[in-house]
């Protein structure tokens, strides 16, 4: 059975927004991280590592968790 998501860990590599950034995967994909309205933010400077899940649908943005996520 193929997964809905596939959780990995993102390199920051600056914000966009308050709760969006420019980041790369581990393959050195460009992906948008995000985190939704309703979720708590994030302090994340570039250089960082980010635990995200992205879908399998699309590979261009990534869900970034919190550590108890």
């Amino acid at each position: 059975m193929i997964p809905q998501t596939v959780d990995t860990l993102l390199t920051i590599e600056g914000a966009q927004s308050a709760r969006t950034w420019h980041a790369r995967l581990p393959n050195g994909r460009a992906v948008l991280a995000f985190r939704p309205e309703e979720s708590a933010p994030l302090i994340l400077e570039p250089g960082a590592k980010a635990r995200a899940r992205l879908t399998v649908c699309d590979f261009s943005r990534a869900l970034v968790l919190a550590d108890e996520e």
